[in-house]
């Protein structure tokens, strides 16, 4: 389940929006010869400036998709009363028809 990557670290075979998730910070057995520090801590300070910009990249969409959520639950709102109304007055005007009725055929 595991294919390795540059600087022989593996990564899962299974991926989250493009973005593969290590599985162990240990060097694979077939890995390449040790890296210098330098060299490693620039990696490190790479994935962890990938992993903030995805952070804030997926709290900007939480986000949106959150306003959008609260602006359905709105609408929804909104015709289920429109919805209530209309049915209000739907046996409103049966009960009017109903009293035509009885008249008409109270003078028949």
């Amino acid at each position: 389940m595991t294919a390795p990557s540059a600087g022989g670290y593996p990564r899962s075979a299974f991926r989250l929006r493009g973005w593969a998730i290590p599985e162990r910070a240990q060097p694979a057995a077939s890995a390449a010869p040790a890296t210098e520090p330098a060299d490693d801590q620039r990696r490190l300070a790479d994935a962890v400036e990938a992993l903030v910009e995805r952070f804030h990249a997926l709290r900007a969409e939480n986000a949106r998709l959150r306003r959008e959520l609260a602006e359905g639950e709105e609408r929804l709102r909104e015709l289920h009363q429109r919805r209530q109304d209309v049915l209000k007055l739907v046996d409103d005007l049966i009960a009017r028809l109903d009293e035509v009725d009885e008249r008409f055929e109270a003078s028949t």
